[in-house]
């Protein structure tokens, strides 16, 4: 088995080497022709150009893409401060308006069954505090 490995190595060898001998007499097949060598320049050149402006177009895209979210993330966030200063406005609103009707000051008289009957309201802003400070209206 090992001689008959050895002689087809041997005939593969010789085949090889004639096939060899057969290229270098015909130069014509050594090289491609200079027509050929520009037709692959060619190709190879609209290649890299098509690839350069595909990562041209992805990279142009990308920018887009980042531009347009962060525009919406500035909208977003002016939206949210908008939210928030109408809520504090409206929490401020109603704290004073909570501060009016704490120091509004209501007067009553006992009624027919034993009720209070309420006989006059002063409004907190409607009076002046005197010196003392009681309640006193004014204008």
């Amino acid at each position: 088995a090992g001689r008959a490995n050895q002689a087809a190595l041997a005939k593969l060898y010789k085949s090889l080497l004639e096939e060899a001998d057969e290229y270098e007499k015909k130069p014509e097949k050594n090289f491609t022709s200079v027509k050929e060598v520009a037709k692959i320049a060619e190709e190879s050149a609209k290649r890299d150009a098509e690839t350069l402006r595909k990562e041209a177009q992805a990279r142009l895209e990308l920018e887009q893409y980042q531009l347009i979210e962060q525009m919406e993330a500035e909208k977003k966030k002016k939206a949210d401060e908008a939210a928030e200063r109408a809520r504090l406005e409206k929490e401020e609103e109603a704290r004073l308006l909570r501060e009016i009707e704490e120091k509004t000051k209501r007067y009553t008289a006992p009624g027919k069954f034993g009720r209070r009957i309420e006989t006059g309201t002063v409004y907190f802003g409607d009076t002046k505090k005197s010196t003392l400070g009681a309640w006193a209206p004014h204008g």
